[in-house]
């Protein structure tokens, strides 16, 4: 080694990470080595490698926590969401009025992920027992581990193929099949990795938005006993005339038609916020 390679695995010998990786390998090599020498010559050289290494990582790693999703409503179309059957389009629709995606948040997420929290939002505030056993959960987390188990949680409504969702399974693979539209790689665990990039005041907001009380469509009967959050204007109905037996109707225009209302609604609300 030349004095300039010297000096730099001086240096990565001091950097206590670089000791401990070393270390984790046991270098069973230790044992073949004739002498002294021999052996400082190859943990200088090891050091100098598992160095570099890890500057790589670093690199790669900071590049991923730098992409974003940037794409015009966040890879959301009307097309694309009128695939999901009207009732889980109806549940995320709803879910827009229940919980807030900061931002930065949706700028991390693709867009099946996004409506995966829509809907998933609405399954939990409309079940208090799993609903509270979630923020019981959650309670002593900080920020960015609540938000990943909220988000892990829903997940398992809108993903999971025994639930029966086989529309949001073919929202996921047309969506798949456009790779422009998956901004971020689906290999398992990458969305949490991804949250952990975001600001704790990011997450504490998304968290704030999930504990406030369901807020439920304006048709329902005794919303605002039953529900304290309030209510808001449901697209596909007016006052009390058009009931859901109507909405799920036969005609196959008329539920074309509410599909598409209620995807315009989501993708405005996404958009905004």
């Amino acid at each position: 080694m030349n004095e300039e390679q010297k000096k730099l695995a001086q240096e990565a010998l001091e950097s206590p990470l670089v000791r401990h990786l070393l270390a984790s390998d046991g270098f069973p090599v230790r044992f073949y080595c004739k002498t002294d020498e021999e052996y400082k010559d190859f943990e200088e050289k090891e050091a100098i490698q598992t160095a570099n290494e890890f500057k790589i990582f670093e690199k790669n790693k900071k590049s991923a926590e730098a992409k974003i999703n940037n794409l015009r409503n966040y890879g959301l179309t009307i097309e694309d969401l009128k695939v999901l059957e009207l009732g889980m389009i109806k549940t995320a629709h709803c879910g827009t009025h229940n919980i807030k995606i900061p931002r930065e948040a949706k700028q991390k997420l693709n867009p099946d992920e996004i409506i995966a929290i829509y809907f998933g939002v609405v399954l939990y505030k409309n079940s208090p027992s799993f609903y509270s056993e979630l923020v019981r959960e959650i309670k002593d987390m900080n920020a960015k581990e609540a938000m990943k188990e909220i988000i892990k949680s829903f997940n398992k409504t809108a993903y999971d193929p025994e639930r029966g969702n086989a529309s949001f399974n073919r929202f996921v693979k047309n969506l798949n099949a456009n790779n422009s539209k998956m901004v971020f790689p689906r290999t398992p665990g990458e969305e949490q990795k991804r949250i952990d990039s975001l600001e704790e005041n990011v997450c504490r907001e998304f968290i704030s938005s999930f504990e406030k009380p369901y807020v439920g469509p304006e048709h329902e009967e005794n919303m605002t006993k039953q529900h304290p959050g309030g209510r808001y204007r449901d697209p596909n109905y007016e006052g009390k005339s058009r009931t859901g037996v109507e909405l799920r109707g036969a005609n196959g225009k008329r539920v074309e038609e509410a599909k598409e209302a209620y995807a315009r609604e989501i993708i405005k609300t996404a958009s905004r916020d």
